[in-house]
C-alpha cells in the first residue's frame, strides 16, 4: 500500500512540475525505508505505467536499513563485538551455544547469551525526578 502510494505522489509531482522529467531519478531512504525503497524502485522499474519514471530512474540506496528480522538481530550480535562494545568472551560464549542463529536461541545457554548481550548492549536506564519542591 505505500509503494502504491509513493507512486501516485510521483505521478501527481510530474504532473504539477513536467519540466522535471528530464532529471535523473534515484530512491532511497533510511532504517525501516529498507523495506520499502527496493519495492519502490522495482514497482517503477517494471511498471509499463510509469514509463517517463523508468526512464528516470537511475537506481536506489538505503543507509543503515531494516531488512529482516533474522538478519539484522544475527549481524547485531557481530557488529557489537566488533565495535568492541562486548567481550570477547561473552561473544565466544554466544557463538559456541547459538551456533550462529541469535534470532531464533536453540537452547537455553543462546538464550541466556543472548538476554546477557542485550542487557550489555541496550542498558536499561531509570530516570527519576524529585517533584517535591
Amino acid at each position: 500500500m505505500a509503494v502504491k502510494r509513493l507512486v501516485v505522489f510521483l505521478e501527481k509531482s510530474l504532473y504539477v512540475h513536467p519540466q522535471k522529467k528530464k532529471n535523473s531519478l534515484y530512491v532511497g531512504g533510511e532504517s525501516y525505508c529498507g523495506m520499502i525503497i527496493p519495492t519502490l524502485a522495482l514497482e517503477i522499474h517494471i511498471s509499463i505505467f510509469l514509463h517517463h519514471l523508468t526512464r528516470m530512474l537511475q537506481g536506489y540506496f538505503a543507509g543503515n536499513p531494516v531488512t529482516d528480522g533474522r538478519f539484522d538481530t544475527a549481524g547485531k550480535v557481530q557488529f557489537f563485538h566488533g565495535m568492541g562494545l562486548l567481550s570477547d568472551e561473552l561473544y565466544e560464549f554466544a557463538k559456541e551455544n547459538c551456533g550462529g542463529n541469535y534470532s531464533d536461541p536453540p537452547n537455553a545457554l543462546c538464550a541466556e547469551s543472548i538476554q546477557a548481550i542485550d542487557d550489555v548492549s541496550f542498558p536499561k536506564v531509570t530516570i527519576s525526578y524529585n517533584t517535591t519542591v
